[in-house]
């Protein structure tokens, strides 16, 4: 979750899974109301500024990438959204500090690049 602001978006805040949650080694399935309530929560105690920007998850991999069952995911979560975004962002975490993040908008999901 964070904040978006004209120039920038800014992520404050990112959930770990609950134990409703189910996942092993090759999957992970977020229990949804339970996220909900978090978002929710987050939104209210924030007075409407803390709104969802994405997911997040870790893959087994050293040169992590999204999954054809990820970017079905991040498709569904962008196309669903009430959050007034055109955009959502997916970051997945890999092996020895690797990962991979991108924004997913109603057209495509585009790696994002890095910067230093």
């Amino acid at each position: 979750m964070g904040h978006v602001y004209r120039d920038r978006d800014e992520i404050e805040e990112i959930s770990i899974p609950s134990r409703f949650d189910k996942r092993g080694l090759f999957f992970f399935n977020r229990k949804k109301d339970t996220a909900q309530l978090k978002i929710n929560k987050a939104w209210h105690v924030s007075k409407g500024t803390l709104i969802y920007f994405g997911e997040w998850h870790t893959h087994s991999e050293r040169t992590p990438s999204p999954s054809s069952i990820d970017k079905d995911m991040i498709k569904r979560a962008c196309e669903e959204t009430k959050m007034g975004l055109d955009y959502l962002y997916l970051l997945i975490v890999g092996m020895n500090n690797t990962y991979w993040v991108g924004r997913q908008t109603q057209d495509k999901l585009e790696k994002l690049r890095e910067i230093c």
